[in-house]
């Protein structure tokens, strides 16, 4: 919330289990993509985040994990909805 900027990073959520989530903008002046991604990894869903908008995303299908990325971060790294796969490791 509140970053101008975000040059190479992303924000990751992690939940305990698959979750229908939802997601909004408030306070984030930046446009973001919110990726879906499955507990087996593979991306499910990729939703555009307009700056400060109100309105939450949902994706169709539940996720353990949600990756933000600046715009155009997925086109950048060849990021596909049901095609690839991300890998969390550290």
């Amino acid at each position: 919330m509140f970053r101008t900027k975000i040059e190479n990073d992303g924000m990751l959520f992690v939940f305990e289990t698959p979750v229908q989530c939802s997601f909004w903008m408030l306070f984030t002046p930046i446009a973001l993509e919110a990726v879906f991604i499955s507990a087996d990894y593979t991306v499910n869903e990729i939703i555009n985040m307009q700056p400060w908008s109100t309105e939450q995303k949902t994706p169709k299908e539940e996720a353990q994990f949600v990756l933000e990325l600046p715009k155009g971060s997925c086109k950048k790294y060849g990021i596909v909805p049901k095609k690839s796969r991300i890998s969390l490791e550290k």
